[in-house]
């Protein structure tokens, strides 16, 4: 039988409170959730969009239990002429079925040109859809482990202010 490798720290985007009861986070960054919209489609020429824009349009979005995903499907909800589709994962198939079929897709400024014919559009949310990047590491992390998470949170606070909901140990 194979020992599960050991996993001192990832990088990822995450949602605050997901991950309390399986590890610790150190949010370094947060920017809110905007669409992937194909750019032969009249909303990519957009800088900004509002939920009115998105009436008339199909898009995917993770099923529920996914953070600020939720939040997200909450206020689309409201707008019935929006067609939300439930997909359970982002992969390589997804973005190109968007890209084909006209789809916009709920997706993370980090992957602006994730795909060629996908172009992220900001969206005017009426309140905070925010999706937060950081570090995950394990709640008994090593004294190593805590003393690096504790230097990057000080390094952070000098570029971008305080970490935000920072789980320090």
């Amino acid at each position: 039988m194979e020992a599960e490798p050991d996993v001192d720290l990832i990088s990822t985007a995450f949602d605050t409170g997901y991950w309390n009861d399986t590890c610790n986070t150190l949010a370094l960054d947060s920017e809110p959730l905007c669409v992937a919209v194909p750019r032969n489609h009249a909303l990519a020429r957009h800088a900004l969009l509002t939920l009115k824009d998105l009436e008339g349009t199909r898009i995917r979005i993770l099923k529920r239990h996914r953070g600020a995903n939720d939040t997200a499907r909450d206020l689309l909800e409201q707008y019935p002429a929006i067609d939300l589709i439930d997909i359970d994962h982002y992969d390589l198939d997804t973005f190109n079925d968007c890209a084909e079929s006209g789809d916009l897709l709920i997706s993370k400024p980090m992957w602006a040109g994730i795909h060629p014919q996908l172009v992220n559009v900001a969206v005017d949310w009426p309140e905070p859809v925010v999706m937060h990047y950081g570090l995950l590491y394990p709640l008994d992390a090593t004294p190593v482990i805590r003393a690096f998470i504790s230097r990057i949170a000080a390094l952070s606070c000098l570029v971008n202010g305080p970490p935000r909901q920072a789980d320090m140990m």
